[in-house]
């Protein structure tokens, strides 16, 4: 396990500094007010990266670049380029959002956690199975909540209210008082649950998200797997 430890250590510090190239490259500061958005769900993968990496002040811009379309603001072909380059560092601040495989092993399911996947439903049951992984079905265990049930229908952007999310979390039985497990194809999709919960409160140190997710669970011949419709 030191072993272990020492080699994930390596891995966190070389990803930490790749992170800060990229943040500095963008012209972003320490004290920085981040904004992201996207067309779909990639925009909280970006909030937990920043967030993982010390930086949380950062935004999603609700309903994305569709909203802000059809709100008539101005649109660009090409990103401006930064006048400078910033000087954010990047540090692993909250090591809990990130789960790794051994983490998702060792879960005592029930009475202390509650694992989550945020996939499509053939994902979960196995009918489908997408580009990089290398089985179909789900870890056992797992209970479904597909992200996009958090969104507003026409724009996959664009959130439910707050009292609308907090009817969906009770009526799936998310349990404010047990650590929260979440996975999908590749750690994306399953960053939507997790903002979602930030924002309604819940500590950020019950949420953790499974980054190689399904794609790194499937590869691995000797983890289980589940497929069909659970009982």
């Amino acid at each position: 396990d030191l072993v272990r430890s020492r080699g994930l250590g390596d891995v966190y510090k070389r990803q930490a500094e790749g992170f800060t190239r990229l943040a500095r490259e963008l012209g972003i500061d320490q004290q920085s007010k981040v904004v992201v958005y996207d067309g779909k769900y990639d925009a909280t993968r970006i909030w937990w990266a920043f967030f993982y990496y010390g930086k949380t002040d950062v935004r999603v811009l609700d309903g994305g670049l569709q909203a802000w379309k059809e709100a008539g603001y101005p649109t660009e072909l090409l990103a401006s380029a930064p006048s400078r380059k910033g000087n954010f560092t990047a540090v692993v601040t909250h090591p809990g959002l990130r789960a790794e495989t051994a983490d998702i092993k060792a879960l005592q399911q029930g009475s202390t956690a509650q694992l989550w996947d945020a996939r499509a439903g053939k994902e979960f049951t196995g009918e489908e199975q997408l580009k990089g992984a290398s089985r179909a079905g789900r870890i056992p265990g797992a209970r479904h909540c597909d992200w996009s049930i958090l969104k507003k229908e026409g724009n996959s952007a664009e959130w439910l209210s707050a009292a609308e999310v907090k009817k969906v979390i009770a009526d799936f039985g998310y349990d404010r008082n047990k650590e929260q497990f979440f996975y999908c194809q590749s750690g994306v999709r399953s960053t939507q649950p997790i903002f979602a919960l930030y924002l309604l409160g819940w500590p950020v140190e019950k949420l953790h998200n499974y980054d190689s997710s399904w794609i790194g669970w499937s590869r691995d011949g000797a983890l289980p797997i589940e497929a069909g419709k659970p009982n």
